[in-house]
This record gives C-alpha cells, structure tokens and sequence, in this order.
C-alpha cells in the first residue's frame, strides 16, 4: 500500500509542474468580447477551439509514437 501512494504522490507532483491549458488564457479573453454569444449561433468556436486543441495533442502523440518506433527499429 505504501508504493501505491508513494506512486500517486509523485504522479500528482509531476501534474502540479506541468502548465495548464495555453488555450484557457485566449477563451477566457474572448469571453470578455460581446458579440461572440450571438456569433456563436452560427459558428461554434469554443467548440471548434476544443476540437482543434485535442487534434493537436493527437497528432503530437501520433507523431512521437513514429519516432520512437524508429529508434526501436534502429536498435533492433
């Protein structure tokens, strides 16, 4: 039991380093603009920005599974 929470202590001081969402700051600057709960009836971009945010980090994730899948091809 002391590993486990050994290992949850650690995993939730490596989250408190890490940054929070880049994205946040620029929705929470176009919250302050007026005209966008009407725009937003006809282009959803707190959707878009969301859907955008996590093809991102997908294809980060794809694109370092390739290259580690290189090195491992390398050294085998």
């Amino acid at each position: 039991m002391t590993l486990i929470n050994t290992l949850i202590l650690l995993f939730a001081s490596v989250l408190r380093l890490l940054p929070s969402s880049p994205v946040q700051s620029l929705l929470n600057k176009l919250n302050r603009f007026d005209a966008l709960n009407y725009l937003n009836w006809f282009i959803p971009f707190d959707l878009i920005v969301g859907i955008l945010e996590v093809w991102i980090v997908s294809f980060f994730a794809v694109m370092v599974y390739i290259w580690v899948k290189k090195i491992m091809n390398r050294i085998v």
